[in-house]
């Protein structure tokens, strides 16, 4: 496209480079002009984006306003421009009537998404009768078009507990990050979180099927047993539950659960928890082991609870934790 061309499309042609323009076109001849024009039209300048309703409307005024300059237009030479707005106007119809295409097939396949922020829970019932309990930060969607018909299949991302209802005809399956769950009917809880290396399964009742993705390795659970998959390598390690399953299952009793860990994770975990930054003095010692039940809706008991274990004070100031002895 030469500059009297673009500037043509733009509508910031000078009168006399209008005339030069139209010189061009009534000594080049058909076949040449109409393939320059498709060129054009075909160039990944042209495609490189949707052309949009506004474009297509300024385009045609254009067209009508650069015939009708001149009144005394001869049959022949408005013929000629007819002929270069039909080239000019096939190629952008294409590619509406494609975008067009495309909008409608998105729209046809629609998305139910439910979603959790940070401090927020939420429980659903899917359109089968299962029911979801969302952790915070935690997302779910499924085609509500073909789910229950067809297929049961979820997108999955963060923490939920899973009750199922049991459909043999129709296997429920949990996609997510590294991994998919094949579920009969069951009641288990699933952490799969992007930002996390591993994701676990701890089943309660039931049998489900967890696959690794990575390796197309699967291995099914039985009852009181927990999967915990490494997203690096693909591998999955079983182990018979205990406390497991009661501590998964501690965020929908708004608490969190410690059994002998050290208190830097503690603390990384009330920080993570209540978006807070945790600063210690010297004086206490973070390798000490806790264990221990500490509220997940209320960091001042929370506070109350690592001063009494360590005989501390602490301070909360703009999501900012002090403490000292």
């Amino acid at each position: 496209m030469n500059d009297k061309q673009r500037f043509f499309l733009d509508d910031t042609l000078t009168v006399n480079q209008l005339k030069e323009l139209r010189k061009e076109v009534d000594s080049t001849p058909d076949e040449i002009l109409g393939q320059r024009m498709w060129d054009q039209w075909s160039s990944e300048e042209a495609v490189s984006g949707v052309v949009e309703y506004k474009r297509l409307t300024k385009i045609w005024q254009l067209i009508e306003k650069q015939i009708s300059v001149e009144k005394s237009f001869s049959w022949h030479k408005a013929w000629r421009y007819a002929q270069v707005a039909a080239v000019i106007m096939l190629p952008i119809l294409f590619f509406s009537t494609y975008y067009l295409y495309r909008e409608n097939a998105a729209f046809s396949t629609k998305k139910t998404i439910v979603s959790t922020s940070c401090g927020e829970r939420a429980s659903i019932t899917l359109p089968d009768g299962s029911k979801v309990t969302l952790n915070e930060n935690t997302s779910l969607a499924y085609d509500s078009k073909s789910f229950n018909k067809s297929v049961r299949k979820i997108e999955f991302e963060g923490e939920a507990y899973f009750n199922v209802a049991k459909d043999s005809e129709h296997p429920f399956t949990i996609g997510a990050e590294g991994l998919e769950v094949y579920v009969l009917g069951t009641k288990f809880n699933l952490n799969a979180r992007n930002e996390s290396l591993i994701s676990e399964l701890i089943l309660e009742e039931g049998s489900v099927r967890l696959s690794a993705l990575k390796k197309a390795k699967s291995v099914m659970l039985s009852p009181q047993q927990k999967a915990t998959l490494d997203k690096a390598t693909g591998d999955i390690t079983v182990t018979e539950t205990e406390n497991a399953l009661d501590d998964a299952k501690a965020w929908k009793r708004k608490e969190l659960i410690f059994r002998n860990v050290p208190l830097y994770q503690v603390l990384k975990s009330i920080e993570k928890h209540y978006d807070v930054t945790c600063n210690i003095s010297s004086d206490i010692n973070v390798n000490d082991r806790f264990t221990g039940i500490i509220p997940a809706n209320n960091i001042n008991d929370v506070l109350q609870v690592i001063e009494t274990s360590y005989h501390c004070s602490t301070t909360l100031k703009d999501n900012h934790v002090e403490i000292c002895r």
